[in-house]
């Protein structure tokens, strides 16, 4: 193969960088990358950081993959650059959710219910995109702050909220921790504000109602959800739980969570089982897919929504700059565990008539 000599030092110069790391057995030329084959010679995390001081002086940037039990560093053409954020945005955002979000309050709540049901919500989706942005930052990603979505339609107020990534992610481990805090933080606040709203006496909590709310709306159980109910206050009706803001904000944040544990695409869940499973993690988000249309025809309409905008994000999901290392037995045990958390707060049919 014949190479200009600029392009021929380049490789050299690549090819010297990785001698150490990997035995090379293959080089093949692409188009603005050069792909080096055979077998690392230290654990995958050690290596893309050797290769990372390596390469970036060189106007590169490394790749690691493994394909049939053979190591790959693909050395990519460039340098990722991170944009800077307009805060501005975010702030206006903010400030127009908190507004969507009282707009629909105040059709189901006295005032200060309404007030109490904003803060409640906000907390909960906030703790969420938190959880997310600290983590990122911990393991040196670049993120913007969130993004919260206004929708002034019942019954939330808000399609939620949203953080960007301005750089790639390093490896599974960095994906999977920055995945599972989101669901985790919002879960936590989540259950305690449901539980207090069940547990305040009666009396306590008839300011925040409204006598007669334009909106009515039957919350229906999770598994949690109806243990929790039976357990502390197995009088409340289902319409109750939706006039009471605390059950509210506590019940729309644990299926809010519960959502975003869905394994496919770009939801938090679609990042863990990525992290988990790799390559095949798309068949299972294929599955997912195919099952919110069938829950959407038998159960509940909205999971037509959700299927809409998976195949609208799309069901693959892109890998981490090191592909190869895997999950540790500490961060596997925690997918399991918010597999379960999945099973006991997810509800097919949310709502009743």
């Amino acid at each position: 193969m014949y190479f200009a000599p600029a392009v021929d030092d380049q490789v050299w110069a690549l090819r010297a960088a990785v001698e150490d790391v990997l035995t090379v057995e293959t080089v093949q030329m692409g188009r603005g990358a050069v792909t080096f084959s055979g077998s690392l010679r230290h654990d995958a995390e050690r290596s893309f950081a050797y290769l990372e001081s390596r390469f970036s002086p060189l106007g590169y940037t490394p790749l690691l993959r493994r394909t049939q039990g053979t190591d790959e560093i693909v050395a990519v053409e460039g340098l990722v650059g991170v944009s800077r954020s307009n805060w501005l945005i975010n702030a206006l955002l903010f400030i127009a959710t908190v507004i969507s979000v009282l707009v629909v309050g105040l059709q189901i709540f006295s005032p200060l219910g309404a007030l109490v049901y904003m803060l409640g919500l906000l907390l909960v989706l906030g703790c969420h995109e938190f959880g997310h942005y600290i983590v990122a930052r911990i393991h040196g990603l670049a993120v913007t702050l969130p993004y919260f979505i206004p929708l002034p339609l019942p019954p939330l107020g808000t399609m939620g909220a949203f953080i960007r990534l301005k750089s790639p992610v390093i490896n599974r481990k960095a994906l999977f921790d920055m995945a599972v805090a989101g669901p985790l933080a919002g879960f936590f606040v989540a259950l305690p504000i449901f539980m207090l709203g069940l547990l305040l006496p009666p009396e306590w909590t008839r300011f925040l109602q409204q006598a007669r709310p334009v909106i009515r709306i039957q919350l229906l159980e999770s598994w949690l959800v109806e243990f929790l109910v039976n357990l502390l206050l197995p009088s409340i009706g289902r319409f109750d739980l939706f006039r009471n803001p605390l059950t509210a904000v506590g019940w729309f944040g644990m299926l809010v969570t519960a959502i975003n544990l869905l394994p496919a695409g770009q939801l938090d869940g679609g990042h863990i089982a990525y992290s988990l499973l790799g390559r095949w993690s798309r068949p299972l988000a294929v599955v997912v897919f195919v099952l919110l249309l069938y829950l959407g025809w038998q159960y509940w309409q909205g999971w037509f929504v959700w299927a809409f905008m998976l195949f609208l994000t799309g069901l693959s999901h892109p890998a981490p700059l090191n592909d190869i290392t895997e999950l540790d037995w500490a961060r596997r045990s925690v997918a399991f565990g918010s597999f379960l958390l999945f099973l006991a707060i997810i509800s097919v049919k949310p709502f009743g008539p």
